[in-house]
């Protein structure tokens, strides 16, 4: 690859080359003898993209439930903690998804023809070969 030609000493993690040829490429990023590295701009540009709003109004509305509870108990141990949340009900502190809408099916030429064309390609492919079952009794398929 580019980035191999480039820097044939450094490895390039797996991880970064997922976002090769995407808009979060590691075009922004430092190649260092540890790998990939990004820069405050793909930080910044990845971050803006992230559907975090659930996660944070998560964290913001647990970290004082934690909080009392490490007071409470006087246990600070992370499997302690994790049991916790594990026991703590998250109902009520995401907001409820949008109602599911149904719509009905409203036909056009558009999906007829795409439709005819899915049926008949899925007839043709599946019966590339004739089942030899069929011509065991020739005697009885009558042409109509």
């Amino acid at each position: 690859t580019d980035d191999e030609a480039q820097f044939p000493d450094v490895d390039i993690p797996p991880d970064a080359a997922v976002f090769k040829g995407t808009k979060w490429s590691a075009s922004h990023g430092t190649a260092t003898s540890q790998g990939w590295e990004p820069d405050e701009t793909w930080m910044r540009t990845v971050k803006a993209e992230l559907p975090t709003s659930v996660l944070l109004l998560l964290i913001q509305r647990l970290v004082p439930i934690v909080e009392a509870f490490v007071q409470r108990t006087n246990q600070t141990a992370d499997n302690a903690v994790v049991e916790f949340l594990r026991n703590t009900t998250m109902v009520g502190l995401v907001p409820s998804p949008p109602p599911i809408m149904v719509h009905r099916y409203a036909a056009s030429a558009a999906t007829e023809q795409w439709m005819s064309a899915y049926t008949w390609g899925l007839l043709y492919l599946r019966h590339q070969e004739m089942p030899h079952r069929l011509f065991d009794r020739l005697d009885s398929i009558r042409m109509v």
